[in-house]
């Protein structure tokens, strides 16, 4: 709102719509933010479980990859993946039990890893998303509905002291008048 605009009856009911229309703004922007606070702690929970869950399930997968170089008398075996089923890169000669389940362990690791990168990156947006809520609020409450009081009080007065000056001047045409 323009605070050099005439001090109309139509500026001051415009001011305070919008005042109000903030308020209730501000009101559901508040909420928002508290849902997305609790949503937040929810996928926060969430995400601490899955990473214990796929740390233990890498450790037990390294357990067995080293039960497995044990039994096989390797020096170094070494499994990489690329995520989901990658095709087993051994021949069943010389091989082990032990060796098939560290790399069914890996596989199942890998993907917890991948569950677990997900939902750092529904949480990351979800951070986001409360930022610009929070901004919002805050320049709802500490910019827009201060100004939006503000311009009501001003108009009010002038809207007043128009009141009044009408007042003296009827008054004054009256004496004038009587006289």
């Amino acid at each position: 709102m323009d605070m050099s605009a005439l001090p109309t009856k139509r500026n001051l009911i415009i001011a305070k719509t919008n005042l109000t229309e903030s308020e209730k703004g501000c009101g559901l922007l508040d909420t928002k933010y508290k849902a997305l606070l609790r949503e937040a702690a929810r996928i926060k929970k969430e995400m601490q479980e899955k990473r214990l869950e796929a740390d233990m399930l890498k450790k037990h997968a390294d357990k067995l990859l080293n039960f497995a170089q044990m039994e096989i008398n390797m020096e170094k075996l070494n499994i990489t993946l690329t995520g989901g089923l990658t095709p087993l890169c051994y021949s069943l000669e010389g091989t082990t039990v032990l060796l098939d389940e560290a790399v069914l362990a890996h596989q199942i690791a890998e993907s917890k890893l991948e569950e677990l990168r997900e939902i750092e990156v529904i949480f990351l947006n979800l951070q986001n998303n409360m930022q610009r809520t929070r901004k919002r609020l805050m320049a709802l409450k500490n910019i827009k509905i201060p100004l939006y009081k503000l311009y009501i009080k001003v108009i009010s007065e002038r809207l007043e002291e128009t009141i009044r000056d009408e007042l003296v001047r009827i008054k004054v045409s009256k004496l004038r008048i009587n006289q």
